[in-house]
């Protein structure tokens, strides 16, 4: 047996490699649908919109949730995978880092109910970890663990530092208009840790976005007499564009009546229809401080019954006006598509009705969304048909990451979020 023992553990070092999946939000199989990852922390109302951050030895509790559509229930499994500060995987034995199992059977699940499309709604508890880290997890068919069906990231930390975020306009120049600068300060007067040039990193999101958060940026200066950590930069690398308030619509109801924007109701069949008010592209407007929104997320419920399993899908009819094709591809994009720009979510351009046209297969719920334009070079943003401001009201976060010298691993040995309202 001793003999077999290092290519054991070369197969177990590997196996992930085999599995097809990336290390970031995603969903791979077309039956699976309407993703929720939170935490319990500050989770008001049921709504699911606390993301999946916990502090190390927390109370709290990290839930994963996804709807399967049809009306048979598959068995699923879950498995956790620690990570680097760049999500790559670590070389750390489960036994190093999760309590009890690595795998964990999906046996919570119940069947829609009242609903014209049929599905089964998935729920697991996420076990205990014992450091903090990136985690993902991702779920697939029992006995089939290539077949992977979506990963989802998280984050434990530890709360042994005090991280200061100022969230400022960008100085000089056109762009002050647009973008929101993200300072920051780590103190670490309360820990014993031994800084050193390349051994500390933050990553700091906005509204809770993975795709274009600001990866592995290290301190300009460390006040060692102060044991504090300057991470602020006047070349952007810490800036984002402040973009505008999401739009938002919510079809929780079973008609038009009291659905925020929208316009139509359409009866089918097999699933029913909801048509959106028109848009107008944003571009040329100013910006309206009026508008409320929940930073491109989305929950689900239903007036007057279970959301987990009475909530029906809708097909959500999108209309943006446009004389002309624009230049570029456009797409819907918002926490419901984990904001990617998918072939699901792309709009086309009708002539004859002088508008682009797109739809999204949607639980009830409330939503935020916002236009990108995807040019041929590859690059795309929101700016053309959304406008961006200084002033926009965004939540940033910020996790601080951290090695110890002959570590293995990247700690998180702090995390805060602020939100920019009156920053500015």
């Amino acid at each position: 047996m001793r003999a077999f023992l290092p290519l054991l553990l070369i197969v177990f070092a590997f196996s992930d490699a085999w599995a097809q999946f990336n290390y970031k939000d995603e969903v791979y199989d077309d039956e699976i649908a309407t993703v929720l990852f939170y935490s319990t922390i500050h989770n008001q109302n049921g709504q699911t919109l606390s993301p999946p951050i916990l502090p190390l030895n927390s109370s709290g509790k990290l839930i994963l949730e996804f709807d399967q559509f049809g009306d048979d229930a598959p068995y699923y499994k879950a498995k956790i995978i620690h990570c680097d500060h760049e999500w790559n995987p670590s070389r750390l034995n489960p036994i190093e880092f999760i309590q009890g199992f690595q795998d964990q059977n999906i046996n919570d699940f119940e069947f829609s109910l009242g609903t014209k499309v049929p599905y089964v709604n998935f729920k697991l508890e996420l076990p205990k970890v014992k450091i903090s880290g990136n985690y993902i997890i991702k779920v697939y068919p029992r006995g089939d663990e290539r077949n992977v069906v979506l990963t989802r990231r998280f984050v434990v930390y530890e709360s042994i530092t005090q991280v200061g975020i100022q969230a400022r306009q960008t100085v000089g120049g056109q762009l002050s208009q647009e973008l929101q600068e993200v300072n920051v300060t780590v103190s670490y007067n309360e820990a014993d840790l031994n800084i050193l040039p390349n051994n500390v990193w933050i990553t700091i999101r906005q509204n809770m976005r993975w795709d274009n958060a600001r990866y592995s940026i290290m301190p300009r200066f460390n006040k060692v007499f102060d044991k504090l950590l300057d991470f602020t930069f006047s070349d952007y690398r810490n800036a984002f564009d402040g973009g505008n308030e999401f739009r938002g619509f919510t079809t929780n109801t079973e008609n038009a009546r009291g659905g925020l924007r929208v316009g139509n109701f359409e009866i089918n069949r097999d699933f029913n229809k909801m048509f959106l008010y028109p848009d107008l592209q944003r571009g040329n407007l100013t910006y309206n401080q009026s508008q409320q929104d929940i930073n491109g997320q989305f929950f689900v419920t239903v007036a007057n019954r279970d959301p987990r399993t009475q909530a029906d899908y809708t097909e959500v009819i999108f209309t943006l006006k446009a004389d002309r094709p624009l230049d570029g591809e456009l797409y819907i994009q918002g926490a419901f598509s984990d904001w990617d720009l998918k072939e699901d979510y792309k709009m086309h351009h009708v002539s004859d009705k002088n508008a682009y046209l797109g739809s999204a297969f949607l639980k009830q719920g409330v939503y935020n969304y916002q236009y990108v334009l995807k040019k041929a070079d590859g690059s795309y943003s929101s700016e053309p048909i959304e406008n961006s401001f200084r002033i926009t009201e965004n939540a940033y976060d910020v996790f601080v990451y951290y090695r110890d010298m002959g570590g293995r691993y990247d700690r998180v040995i702090g995390y805060k979020m602020v939100n920019s309202r009156g920053k500015f």
